[in-house]
């Protein structure tokens, strides 16, 4: 859940002091429900729109310009990747925001300074009762994706 995930990171970083936060807003449903949960927190939030695949320069530079100590991003995995190669490029090491789905192993990797600044939100594994509630449901079916089914749930429930 976004929202819910973006206000959780936005209680994370205002208990650890953080005054000045950016949002990423990718124009798509993500990311204006991350709005909304971030903005609970912060009201005063530092919002630059960003389609699903372009370049961040001009985002990444404005954060820098206004002083933001966070930024959050819910996009997909290219987007907090090209993210990460923006804030190398121009030596800005703010703490960051995203959705674990898209902090994949090979982003992280690729960009070291960057993932020790980062904190994530997502699902995790699923508890076992909404397994067992599936398997109930199903019986016939071979229940091979738990985090997908949680997040079909989710989707079918907003």
């Amino acid at each position: 859940d976004y929202e819910y995930g973006c206000k959780l990171l936005g209680d994370y970083w205002k208990k650890e002091g953080v005054t000045r936060v950016g949002l990423l807003k990718l124009t798509m449903e993500a990311g204006e429900l991350c709005k909304n949960g971030i903005s609970s927190v912060y009201p005063e939030l530092i919002e630059q729109e960003v389609n699903i695949g372009a370049e961040q320069a001009t985002q990444m530079l404005t954060f820098k310009e206004k002083n933001v100590e966070a930024i959050l991003n819910p996009g997909l995995e290219g987007d907090v990747a090209r993210m990460f190669t923006e804030l190398d490029r121009i030596k800005f090491t703010p703490r960051l925001g995203a959705n674990q789905d898209a902090s994949t192993k090979t982003v992280l990797d690729a960009h070291p300074l960057a993932a020790r600044n980062l904190a994530t939100f997502g699902l995790g594994e699923p508890p076992q009762s909404f397994i067992d509630k599936l398997e109930k449901r199903f019986p016939a079916k071979q229940i091979t994706a738990p985090q997908a089914a949680v997040i079909a749930y989710l989707h079918v429930r907003q």
